[in-house]
């Protein structure tokens, strides 16, 4: 079990690809991993720039999956070790799901 930082937020890309997040992001929580899904309460916008990041502490993996209605397991989508995972392309009312690896 493990807390995951989840935030929903914006990034402006600049010459040569550098990237700036927003010094606060739109949402934040914690999610407590296990070994069922936990969803985040918070969602995307889904509107151009928007980022979702997942932080995941040392020691910990997490399968995440995005959805209306998420619902994560071991085999599917993004398996995340520690530290900072930023997705992008985010639909309107998704929000991410995790569970224990």
């Amino acid at each position: 079990m493990a807390t995951i930082g989840v935030t929903f937020g914006s990034v402006a890309q600049y010459p040569g690809g550098h990237l700036v997040y927003s010094a606060a992001p739109r949402t934040a929580e914690s999610v407590s991993s296990s070994g069922a899904s936990a969803a985040s309460t918070n969602s995307a916008n889904g509107i151009p720039g928007e980022v979702c990041t997942i932080s995941v502490p040392d020691g910990a993996k997490v399968w995440a999956t995005f959805a209306a209605s998420p619902t994560a397991a071991a085999g599917t989508t993004h398996l995340l070790g520690p530290g900072r995972h930023d997705f992008s392309n985010l639909q309107s009312g998704w929000k991410v799901a995790v569970i224990d690896a």
